[in-house]
């Protein structure tokens, strides 16, 4: 009794710690400071790069680490007659991370305990974050870089009220107040879900990084072909990275099924590939020889079932179910929406990066939704049954 009223008076606007600041106070300071953390890095970058070469000016070194920032938040950019609108998830998830950061200490700092403060605190959060992105993106519209301001602002907006609701929820402490308001079977199907996500991205991350070890000859040749320099070669580490969810979710893309298409001319599946004219792009020396592959490669098709069979043995093991009915229900649930969320984030990775051969790089739509439903729907029934046969052994 005396840690919860220890606990509450922490939490309390009039408790101990003195007089709180409101809610939307806190807000848009988190907001303006997570926003100006990303874009300082991003153009602090840039300027750095730009010190150690030998054209450009410094404005448009910082213009240009601006533009980049303003890519991971959904604005397409047009370079001449290039279009680059693939979103780098690298970088958005470094800015989602922010966020997340500063929306957690705004809801901490105001002490916010209800619902109604916690929605002022992620509103007025989210609005200050995206209005910060919204006036870079239109300072920067009509230069050599032309932003787009059509996709951008609604991808930000959206994704900065999300990010800012999640952080102000663990700010407040009170994630488990919220969550026990859910229905009861809604826990154990997320749980299961959310795992099955991650089996199924870390086991194609393996398998990237597997790739990636055989063909390490031709990835030596595109870095020395490159030549960055010490400088340059540490802002092209950088740059892979950002790039990384994107190539980790575009090789998900293949082992469901449908295959992915980099660049018109290329296109790899499990069963072959074809290869056109590629770019010296570090994570390019992963895809395979052109031709048909060999009958092993077609095994990894497993993967997506497998985790759906985790995704549905988890959602049952969470709440044990009576009936091998319901069981596989629940598994079955999770391993659809768990396929929902892979093809979500896979349909996210794609975009134009370039002229000509390198404007069409993703996977098809409809496919890859059919197949990731079905294959990780079906694994998810089958994890749901056998979890149950299992606890009743």
């Amino acid at each position: 009794m005396t840690d919860q009223l220890q606990r509450l008076d922490v939490r309390t606007p009039g408790g101990s710690g003195g007089v709180a600041p409101p809610g939307w106070l806190t807000g848009l300071v988190a907001g303006l400071a997570a926003a100006a953390a990303g874009a300082v890095a991003c153009a602090g970058l840039a300027v750095l790069v730009w010190l150690s070469g030998d054209g450009g000016s410094f404005g448009g070194a910082l213009r240009s680490g601006l533009v980049g920032w303003l890519l991971g938040h959904g604005h397409e950019i047009t370079v001449g007659t290039s279009r680059i609108a693939m979103v780098p998830l690298g970088l958005t998830l470094v800015a989602g991370w922010l966020l997340v950061r500063a929306s957690s200490w705004a809801a901490r700092t105001s002490r916010t305990v209800r619902p109604g403060q916690l929605s002022v605190v992620a509103g007025s959060c989210a609005v200050a974050y995206s209005a910060v992105v919204l006036a870079v993106a239109v300072l920067s519209a009509g230069g050599p870089a032309d932003v787009g301001l059509l996709r951008g602002p609604p991808v930000t907006a959206g994704l900065a009220i999300a990010v800012s609701a999640v952080g102000a929820a663990q700010g407040s402490g009170c994630t488990s107040d919220l969550t026990d308001r859910l229905p009861a079977v809604a826990l154990p199907v997320l749980r299961g879900s959310a795992v099955g996500v991650l089996v199924l991205l870390g086991s194609v991350s393996i398998v990237l990084a597997a790739l990636l070890g055989i063909q390490v000859e031709a990835l030596r040749q595109i870095f020395g072909s490159l030549d960055p320099g010490l400088l340059g070669g540490a802002l092209l580490v950088v740059l892979c990275l950002a790039v990384l969810p994107n190539v980790v979710l575009l090789a998900v893309a293949v082992v469901l099924g449908p295959g992915a298409t980099v660049g018109a001319a290329s296109t790899i599946t499990l069963t072959s590939v074809s290869v056109g004219p590629l770019p010296a792009i570090p994570w390019l020396a992963a895809v395979p020889g052109p031709g048909a592959q060999p009958v092993l490669v077609s095994a990894l098709a497993a993967l997506p079932v497998l985790a759906g069979l985790v995704a549905g043995a988890v959602a049952a093991r969470s709440m044990p179910v009576l009936g091998i009915d319901r069981a596989a229900g629940r598994g079955g649930v999770a391993g659809v929406l768990a396929g929902l969320l892979v093809a979500a984030v896979v349909l996210c990775a794609g975009g134009a990066v370039g002229p000509g051969r390198m404007a069409e790089v993703g996977a098809p739509a409809v496919e890859i939704l059919l197949v990731s439903i079905a294959s990780l729907g079906v694994g998810g029934v089958v994890g749901g049954v056998v979890m149950r046969l299992v606890g009743r052994a």
